[in-house]
């Protein structure tokens, strides 16, 4: 497999697919694929692993990557008790030819990450932005519902490693030229894509929906315990 992220494509050294229904019977079932690495590429481990869907659909074998949200379709392709062989047609027309053996079933125990997705995100994420963010909260002290906006912060994403899916970061934020507040945290994008932010005060934010480009970051971050809004509009202002 070729995974697309950021500007490259990265050629896996072996792949592992598991189909759940007996494809000699069934034209339509669940599984997983496994992509594994010459070496710890992908944030300290060798291997990306995915939930799979797949249907057998006029000669070709249709399979939706659950949480990468992509397809891929398997074509001119034959099997036995042991082999199983073709090609397979990538979003991009990348067309890729493969040999599979028969194997025992692995251990899907022994996979906490699903999905290529996460680390597109991560790489997005980790440098410089700047922009506005306004915040909705309830006021400590007097217990009322408050609204503040603030037209110069910003936040850094720094990685703890090549291709990490979490790390330390630092928001800043100024009015008239002066610091007004400043939180180191620690962040990471979890399995389910989404950004959680835990801030020194032990203050959890995550954001489950965001438009995150190489230069635009809108997000909508909403705190554990649902007190507490933050939604940043950012442009990118360096790289990591």
């Amino acid at each position: 497999m070729y995974p697309d992220v950021g500007n490259s494509s990265i050629k896996a050294s072996f792949t592992d697919v598991c189909f759940l229904m007996d494809p000699y019977s069934h034209s339509f079932g669940k599984g997983y694929w496994v992509d594994y690495y010459g070496d710890n590429y992908w944030g300290g481990t060798n291997r990306v692993a995915c939930h799979i869907e797949w249907k057998v659909d006029m000669g070709r074998i249709r399979i939706h990557f659950l949480e990468d949200d992509e397809y891929a379709d398997i074509y001119n392709y034959s099997f036995n008790e042991d082999r199983f062989s073709g090609y397979i047609l990538w979003r991009d027309s990348l067309s890729n030819e493969f040999e599979l053996c028969k194997v025992s079933s692995s251990n899907l125990n022994i996979y906490s990450v699903w999905g290529y997705s996460i680390y597109k995100t991560a790489d997005l994420l980790a440098g410089e932005w700047k922009g506005v963010m306004e915040t909705d909260y309830i006021d400590s002290y007097s217990n009322h519902p408050t609204h503040k906006r603030y037209d110069d912060v910003t936040m850094v994403f720094q990685p703890f490693a090549e291709k990490a899916v979490n790390g330390t970061g630092k928001e800043t934020i100024c009015e008239q030229g002066k610091v007004v507040w400043r939180m180191p945290f620690r962040w990471h994008v979890d399995t389910l894509d989404a950004i959680v932010i835990k801030n020194d005060e032990n203050v959890v934010m995550t954001a489950k929906k965001y438009e995150l480009t190489s230069d635009i970051f809108n997000a909508t971050f909403v705190s554990s315990d649902l007190l507490e809004t933050a939604v940043y509009s950012l442009k990118r202002s360096s790289e990591p």
